[in-house]
């Protein structure tokens, strides 16, 4: 399975619009490409029993779709047919979370244990395109609840929620997973989601109630920006801008003119 054609426009990981076609795919795992002009519907995929899972992204030529699902499949379908290209599926597990590099050459597959009282940790394969066998890193961790491949694919962040411990944010070499740098958080930081810069030069993670900004490689904490229920972050295509999003309000700034938030002051404050 590979790339058959280029299409003029590449589109965009589901959620974000691109030039033709915008895919969400439901709660029920049905999916849907949108146009992008219109809003009407290009075209629906069942995918039927499979139900909800993880998020959904175009290949790097636009022609397949790549998902995961809380049954376990990690699963490649073409974008105009539906039809199945590529599946693996692992029993007793889910797969909770796809991302790629800029790309979209390298993979990286979240995968977690549908038993918790297995005590097996949950743990990232990383694929590269087209899909073949991929490399495993067993995580040792209970819980990964945030992880990205920064832009060019060289390197894995991930953080895990330790018992009693607090928050574990890595980053490894995606080539062979060793840890190049790391750093503890305390418990209360409800880590949610991190993101690399396009330079690769600074980490973003989002907490509960705001962002906190790491310089790489060694994770030296220069900007904390408080927003109540805070929920993701990107940086735009050269890092000059920053979308802060929340449940109550969303943010697009320089990022150099990001202020530092007080511990307490929340964005809008006087």
């Amino acid at each position: 399975m590979g790339c058959r054609r280029t299409r003029q426009a590449i589109p965009r990981s589901s959620g974000l619009a691109s030039i033709q076609l915008l895919a969400i795919k439901t709660t029920s795992g049905k999916i849907v490409t949108l146009s992008a002009g219109d809003g009407s519907d290009a075209q629906t995929i069942d995918g039927g029993t499979e139900g909800e899972g993880a998020n959904l992204m175009y290949s790097p030529c636009s022609w397949f779709l790549v998902d995961g699902s809380w049954e376990g499949s990690l699963t490649v379908r073409d974008a105009s047919t539906g039809k199945v290209e590529f599946q693996r599926q692992r029993e007793n597990e889910m797969v909770k979370a796809v991302c790629t590099d800029a790309a979209r050459r390298k993979w990286a597959i979240h995968h977690c244990h549908k038993h918790p009282n297995t005590n097996k940790p949950d743990y990232v394969s990383v694929w590269k395109w087209p899909f073949d066998q991929p490399e495993v890193f067993e995580y040792a961790s209970s819980f990964i609840c945030a992880f990205a491949l920064s832009v060019d694919g060289r390197l894995l962040a991930t953080c895990a929620q330790v018992h009693k411990k607090g928050y574990h944010l890595t980053v490894h070499a995606a080539s062979d997973f060793r840890i190049v740098a790391e750093l503890w958080l305390d418990e209360t930081s409800y880590v949610k989601e991190v993101c690399w810069s396009p330079d690769g030069a600074e980490l973003a993670v989002v907490r509960r109630d705001g962002f906190s900004f790491y310089r790489y490689p060694d994770l030296s904490l220069t900007t904390v920006f408080e927003l109540k229920y805070a929920a993701d972050v990107a940086y735009n295509g050269n890092g000059q801008l920053v979308a802060l999003s929340g449940w109550e309000m969303g943010i697009l700034q320089r990022r150099d003119a990001i202020p530092s938030s007080s511990p307490g002051q929340q964005a809008g404050d006087a």
